[in-house]
This record gives structure tokens, C-alpha cells and sequence, in this order.
């Protein structure tokens, strides 16, 4: 049995927000995650299509959630608990 937890939240900038297209968003992040310090070891594409970073660190997360919020991308956040019951 799997019981599924999650919870969004929906962080809208308050900075003036320019017209990025998905390749653009995606430079900006990919730039932003290497002068993070993180390498190609550390994040991946899923089948699903979406940047997985496998060691993350809160601190650095952080630091790139402040950077989009700066260049005026809004957020949507979802924390999600998977419980196994064997």
C-alpha cells in the first residue's frame, strides 16, 4: 500500500515579469545551476522531462529559487511524501 502526500504553493513575483520562452527559462536555470557548483553528476533529465538535481542541498535550492524570483519567474512549489506500507 502507498499513501501519497503533497502540498503546493504558487509563488507569484512581484517583480515586473519579461516574456521568456521555455528555452530561454531553461538557459537561465541551467546557468544558474552551474555557478551554483553543481555538475552534470549532480542533476539529470527524468523520462518525464523535468531537471532532477539527486543531492539536493536546501541552501542551494534556495539560492536559485531567489534568482528566478529576481529575473521575475514565478514558482510553483509541491512537496511530496510517498509513505510504503508493507
Amino acid at each position: 500500500m502507498v499513501i501519497s502526500v503533497s502540498n503546493s504553493y504558487l509563488h507569484k513575483t512581484a517583480c515586473e515579469k519579461p516574456s521568456y520562452d521555455s528555452k530561454q527559462v531553461e538557459q537561465l536555470v541551467m546557468q544558474s545551476i552551474e555557478k551554483l557548483g553543481l555538475t552534470q553528476e549532480d542533476v539529470c533529465w527524468n523520462q518525464q522531462g523535468h531537471l532532477e538535481i539527486k543531492k539536493p542541498d536546501n541552501l542551494k535550492l534556495h539560492t536559485l529559487m531567489l534568482k528566478m524570483e529576481e529575473c521575475g519567474l514565478d514558482m510553483k512549489m509541491t512537496k511530496q511524501t510517498i509513505i510504503e506500507i508493507n
